[in-house]
């Protein structure tokens, strides 16, 4: 999966990591005028298949199998002939699910050719190149052995096919990408994607007896990676180990270089930076705190702003509801807090292609897992995840600023695979939240405040497909739509109320296109609002990484070292992480000159970035740059 999992309607936007890489499915031969015009992902039809018992058993049944897989193609065909899809994403997904249909039915010319167009689309050039690494090898064992891929004679076949394939690509541009490759082949079994189906797919199907389009689609996927990938991933495992021991090299950093710091004495003010997340742990940051002077820690709320115990921030539950605890909390996992950390290390490393010893209690664990635990680990990584990642963003908000002062706001989320059901009243909340929130910040002199995480419809939708609300799938869509307009209008309204306040965001981490997909806050044209997509340490744009109109400029999101709650650090990825080196900047910006307005400050930004990659569409944040064109900028002032 490419972006990272949801846990209520917000998705955050650090990226973790994934048993699988599950990009889904087009074509047409009608002239474009005569097609639909398909302008946002909402405009796209839904599909909806029976299903007699639990998805899980249709998934171990083969002939069942392939009776899905035509009839998920034969939409997939007539969606692509009757609509007019720009979108790079939504056609790479449906070409994609083609290809896996073909892979499943033994079509081996089909594969191939929906593979050269998924290819054809690709825009980024990593992963252009290790689209589909596992077909050519597989077919061409198919052929020099005739045996099954579970044979000792296949498995040898396809190695060596494999390792030539993946030693003649540019190790410099692809790099990344099959580290990343190597921990998903050394996590992912049979248990992980039977425990993945009976915990998300069996339950709301269990309920309205159909499968959605997306659950399909998912199926299938899975399926082929049980027939295809499942049999030969020590193969691959082995291949890529030794391809990283050969020729890992650090790609340059040009980070460190563009660094700016604001020493103590350097005459700059106080700045105050909100860290708008799912919690921080503010024992790690004592000294470096706003503190509410007219609060203390009783249990009651002193100032009567309507908030209990607010010494450094706020908070909302996951019901919206407010709450003192500042921190998401791990409730009764807190003993195993060490055991989660470790875990959580330990997937980030894997992805990474870290021999750690995290790493390794990590695959330990994923190797011995049974189908009926794999529920509760992904869900416990998720807690783990929402707990620490505030913590983390907040880290990498304030570094090298001694004048920022962190103001916490915890945003009302949920970590499990089927969170509760939404509901109209519970988005009304949720948009009274955004705006109280904001409104907070205004109140405490906040100047800038950071947003790892990003909403849309089909958020909603999907969490009403996972709790089975609705009586088919339009009426779904039509009860997401409404819900999403009510949090859409509530947030856009919460900025627009705050124009002396910068807010930055990340632009999520699923590869996508983020106004065709109508990510808020993404998607929005506001004066004081950025967004910020993830390069890594070189530069380049990671494979990862949301874009569109709606992305104003990159900034460092690949392994960004910063804190977890503790005070243990760790390096983590996704936008999540790009965003809060964009209000770093901000913030630094905004302390070196107290003067400036949101408007300025993110001209500033905008203006001292670089223009990289393609026709040189990305904007990599320079902060040097940044601070010299605010000294210019002054010293025209006189």
């Amino acid at each position: 999966m490419k972006s990272a999992p949801m846990f209520g309607r917000i998705r955050l936007t650090a990226m973790l990591a994934a048993a699988l890489a599950a990009i889904l499915i087009p074509s047409g031969a009608t002239a474009a005028q005569q097609k639909i015009k398909v302008e946002k992902l909402d405009d796209l039809p839904r599909h909806t298949y029976t299903v007699k018992g639990p998805a899980s058993e249709l998934f171990l049944s083969r002939p069942d199998v392939l009776i899905l897989a035509g009839q998920v193609k034969q939409n997939t065909l007539e969606m692509i002939e009757k609509y007019d899809i720009q979108d790079r994403n939504t056609l790479q997904s449906l070409y994609s699910t083609l290809q896996a249909i073909a892979f499943l039915e033994g079509d081996e010319a089909r594969v191939f050719e929906y593979l050269d167009k998924i290819r054809g689309i690709e825009e980024k050039e990593a992963a252009r190149l290790t689209q589909g690494l596992i077909a050519r090898p597989f077919f061409a064992a198919r052929h020099e052995t005739n045996q099954p891929p579970e044979s000792a004679e296949f498995r040898a076949s396809f190695k060596k096919h494999y390792a030539a394939e993946v030693q003649a690509l540019p190790w410099a541009v692809v790099q990344d990408n099959l580290e990343k490759m190597k921990g998903n082949a050394e996590m992912l079994s049979e248990a992980v994607i039977t425990g993945m189906i009976q915990g998300t797919i069996d339950p709301p199907v269990a309920k309205s007896g159909y499968l959605s389009g997306d659950q399909a689609r998912q199926l299938l996927t899975l399926r082929l990676a049980m027939e295809t990938f499942l049999p030969v991933k020590a193969e691959v495992a082995a291949v890529l180990t030794d391809l990283v021991a050969a020729n890992r090299v650090e790609k340059p950093d040009i980070w460190p270089e563009r660094n700016v710091v604001i020493e103590p004495k350097s005459g700059a003010e106080k700045v105050r930076v909100a860290v708008w997340d799912t919690g921080v742990d503010v024992s790690v940051f004592q000294g470096r705190l706003w503190t509410n002077a007219r609060e203390e820690m009783n249990g009651k709320d002193d100032d009567g702003n309507g908030f209990v115990d607010d010494r450094n921030g706020i908070a909302h539950d996951a019901k919206h509801d407010r709450t003192p605890a500042l921190l998401y909390p791990l409730g009764d996992a807190e003993s195993d807090r060490d055991q989660l950390e470790g875990l959580f290390k330990g997937l980030f490393d894997l992805q990474a292609a870290l021999s750690t010893p995290e790493a390794a209690a990590f695959r330990k664990t994923m190797a011995a897992m049974k189908p009926e635990e794999v529920t509760t680990f992904l869900e416990e990584v998720g807690l783990y995840t929402h707990h620490a990642h505030g913590t983390h963003v907040a880290g990498i908000a304030i570094e090298g600023n001694p004048q920022a002062e962190i103001v916490v706001a915890r945003l009302g989320t949920d970590h499990h695979l089927i969170p509760p059901p939404p509901t109209m009243e519970e988005t009304k909340k949720l948009a009274r939240e955004f705006q109280e929130t904001v409104d907070y910040f205004t109140a405490t002199g906040v100047r800038v405040a950071n947003m790892s995480w990003v909403l849309s419809a089909q958020e909603f939708e999907n969490d009403l497909e996972k709790n089975a609300i609705g009586s088919n799938q339009e009426e779904r869509a039509r009860m997401a739509r409404e819900m999403f307009a009510v949090a859409k209008d509530g947030l856009r309204k919460a900025f627009e109320s705050a124009p002396g306040i910068l807010f930055i965001g990340g632009a999520g981490n699923s590869d996508n296109d983020v106004n065709f997909d109508e990510f808020i806050p993404p998607s929005f044209d506001l004066p004081n609002l950025m967004i910020a997509g993830a390069v890594d340490q070189a530069g380049e744009a990671t494979d990862f990484t949301s874009f569109g109109q709606g992305v104003d400029v990159y900034s460092n999101g690949f392994e960004v070292d910063s804190f977890v709650p503790g005070g243990h650090r760790m390096r983590l990825s996704g936008t999540s992480m790009a965003s809060p080196n964009v209000v770093n900047l901000a913030a630094k910006l905004f302390a070196l000159d107290p003067s400036l307005t949101p408007v300025e400050v993110a001209d500033l930004i905008k203006r001292g970035a670089e223009p990289r990659g393609k026709n040189g569409a990305l904007l990599v944040i320079n902060p040097r740059r940044s601070v010299e064109l605010l000294r210019e900028m002054q010293g025209t002032r006189g």
